[in-house]
């Protein structure tokens, strides 16, 4: 059974045909990706989905929608793999399904098909960025984990690792690096905000809701890094809502659409208002 990312298809389904025509050039099937990625001494980057599932088609549109992603995703051949087609099933079964079972997820393959990485689930921008600048630099988990093994005190390899890991889904393997950043960090603090909302964004996706809250609460109100303040406040509405605490979520959103600097995320938030204001009508109609 998959796991799909954490539902946010009411936000972004609305979004997925304007987003759409600002995506990044996906080639017609594995093969043809290879075969280019070959001529051109590439590396493939792969979009595995569930073209059934709204989220998916949600998280595809928004992770490569902004500019800067979309000029690191041109330096790979890119394509995309359905899971309900032959080809995407059995990449997805070989490569990926072994390793965790979270929908949707992006791997990145040398050009004769071998898996040199993978991310798991929504990823936020200045996530898929480092994600794809490090793969662009040759750089691998292995070496990454090898650098925190023998540098224990090293907080700038704790914190990658445990990004990594938790981008792969790996919670229990992050969780000892986590502990060593929260732990030695504290001159790191952009570091534990950002492991918070990673934190929050995976608890979720397990549906451990509390765990959630309890990250996404504390990356929220810290006041070092505004902008990721403001998501994880958007991804706080977003878990509010979908254990049906409709107020405390239309108040996070009603704030962020007022003092978001990010216009996308002020955006999200008005998007998701709109549910929750269907859903409270919807509700009073229903008594």
């Amino acid at each position: 059974m998959r796991r799909h990312v954490f539902p946010i298809h009411f936000v972004l389904a609305g979004m997925v045909v304007h987003l759409l025509l600002a995506d990044v050039v996906w080639v017609g099937s594995l093969k043809e990706a290879l075969l280019l990625a070959s001529k051109r001494r590439q590396m493939v980057a792969a979009f595995v989905y569930d073209s059934k599932c709204n989220d998916c088609l949600g998280c595809k549109a928004f992770m490569f929608a902004p500019d800067e992603v979309q000029r690191l995703m041109s330096k790979f051949v890119c394509v995309l793999l359905d899971v309900n087609s032959v080809d995407g099933k059995n990449f997805w079964q070989s490569n990926i399904a072994t390793k965790t079972d979270v929908l949707p997820a992006i791997a990145f393959l040398s050009s004769d098909g071998v898996l040199i990485d993978f991310a798991t689930g929504y990823l936020p921008e200045e996530t898929m960025k480092a994600l794809l600048e490090q793969i662009l630099s040759g750089i691998t988990i292995s070496d990454m984990l090898k650098r925190a093994q023998a540098n224990p005190k090293d907080i700038d390899s704790a914190y990658q690792v445990a990004i990594a890991l938790l981008e792969r889904d790996q919670l229990e393997l992050a969780l000892p690096f986590v502990e060593r950043v929260m732990k030695l960090g504290s001159k790191k603090k952009a570091y534990i905000h950002s492991l918070n909302l990673h934190l929050g964004i995976r608890y979720a996706y397990r549906g451990q809701m509390e765990l959630s809250i309890k990250h996404l609460s504390l990356a929220a109100s810290q006041t070092d890094e505004k902008g990721l303040a403001e998501e994880a406040s958007f991804q706080l509405a977003v878990v509010n809502y979908a254990l049906g605490r409709l107020e405390k979520a239309a108040e996070i959103c009603n704030w962020l659409q007022r003092n978001a600097t990010r216009k996308e995320i002020a955006h999200l938030a008005g998007r998701l208002q709109q549910a929750i204001s269907e859903q409270l009508k919807k509700s009073a109609s229903e008594r």
